[in-house]
C-alpha cells in the first residue's frame, strides 16, 4: 500500500476517534442546535407564516377584482 494512502487512514482514524472519542456525549453536542439558531430558525419559521398568509389574501384580493372586472 502506497505511503499517502497509510498516512490517509491513519488521519481517518485519528478524526474518528477524536470525534467520538471515549466520550460520545461530545458527538451529540456537535450535532445539537445551538440556541441562537434555534432562535433565527423560529423566527423564520414565523416569517415564512406570515408571508403564506399574505399570498393567500393577496390571491383572494386580485380573484376578487378580476371577478369585478
Amino acid at each position: 500500500m502506497a505511503l499517502h494512502l497509510l498516512v490517509t487512514k491513519h488521519l481517518e482514524r485519528e478524526l474518528v476517534n477524536q470525534i467520538m472519542g471515549s466520550n460520545e456525549n461530545r458527538l451529540v453536542r456537535m450535532l445539537e442546535e445551538s440556541p441562537s439558531v434555534a432562535s433565527k430558525r423560529a423566527k423564520l419559521d414565523g416569517s415564512i407564516k406570515k408571508l403564506k398568509e399574505c399570498k393567500e389574501i393577496l390571491a383572494q384580493i386580485i380573484d376578487q377584482t378580476h371577478h369585478q372586472s
